[in-house]
């Protein structure tokens, strides 16, 4: 774990403090008080402890229809979104889980299927990753926001005819 960012005391600006495989880390150490002045680094080393000996991370590869989804009344039928996985901090592995897609109301008219014109890069809605092994501390499914992989214009009537 590389932590050359460490520092204690406030901070205008959450900064990473450390990388650990690729992802920047936070920690917020509170009331780390006693006799000992390196209390603060001594919890945020155990915190990292904690993360590298018992927390590993998963990647979930989301399901063909996430990544692929219908759309409607445009050019095409389908459009490719991302992200294609996800990645999740788990202390055993995530065997039975749920992926579901919720699309943003002004992009479906109302019925749950997406609506032309879509531009590439859109956030779209969102993906939810439900597990029984999987805990929260809002007690809340992970969410995830659900991103427009190409731009799909408006059809009419001649792209309708001839798909």
């Amino acid at each position: 774990m590389d932590t050359k960012n460490l520092r204690t005391g406030k901070m205008e600006s959450m900064t990473p403090i450390g990388t650990y495989k690729g992802h920047q880390i936070i920690t917020v150490i509170l009331h780390a008080n006693g006799d000992n002045k390196d209390n603060r680094f001594i919890q945020t080393q155990n915190l990292y402890k904690i993360l590298k000996n018992d927390y590993h991370l998963q990647n979930i590869k989301l399901p063909n229809d996430v990544i692929n989804t219908d759309i409607k009344n445009g050019t095409q039928d389908k459009i490719t979104t991302y992200p294609e996985k996800l990645t999740i901090w788990s202390n055993k592995p995530l065997t039975t889980y749920t992926v579901s897609q919720n699309f943003n109301n002004k992009l479906t008219n109302n019925i749950q299927t997406l609506q032309a014109p879509v531009k590439q890069g859109q956030c779209i809605g969102s993906i939810r990753l439900t597990s029984s092994d999987l805990k929260t501390v809002s007690g809340e499914p992970l969410t995830y926001p659900l991103y427009s992989n190409e731009n799909v214009q408006r059809g009419n009537l001649f792209d309708k005819l001839f798909r």
